[in-house]
């Protein structure tokens, strides 16, 4: 089992104790977790409404996946080495073609993103964010 595998593993049970909480197996694709700031990725289907977000980048769509967004900002996979990047300013960093690479694949990035400790580094509400907050609970419990 890979962490990542136990870290989906402990949300489930704990949301499952929760009157009413949506569990990850239910959640609607391409919806977002806590502040709304971060998406999980959407349904095949739902692929190509993002991909024109790829045309800013060197190798379009032939390089990029764009998979979710965080905020509105687009969160990109490189094809040929399925790296994770960003543009973490952005729209202004977008604008100054600033992509920056954020991890070294996607399940790191949802390791230490989406439900780890990292996660306040590329949302709005940081810290205070609701989906922070219960994933730290979760972690203290």
């Amino acid at each position: 089992m890979t962490e990542l595998d136990e870290i989906v593993g402990t949300l489930r049970t704990a949301l499952a104790d929760i009157p009413a909480a949506v569990t990850f197996a239910d959640l609607p694709n391409g919806r977002a977790i806590g502040s709304e700031s971060a998406e999980i990725p959407p349904a095949m289907s739902e692929l190509d409404d993002n991909q024109f977000y790829c045309d800013e980048l060197a190798g379009g769509t032939t390089n990029w996946l764009c998979y979710g967004m965080i905020d509105d900002n687009p969160l990109f996979l490189n094809r040929a080495d399925e790296d994770v990047w960003w543009f973490p300013g952005g729209v202004a960093d977008r604008i100054n073609g600033r992509l920056a690479r954020l991890a070294d694949d996607l399940a790191t990035f949802v390791t230490r993103y989406l439900f780890g400790e990292q996660y306040p580094e590329v949302v709005t509400g940081g810290a205070q964010d609701r989906w922070y907050a219960f994933r730290q609970n979760v972690r203290a419990g």
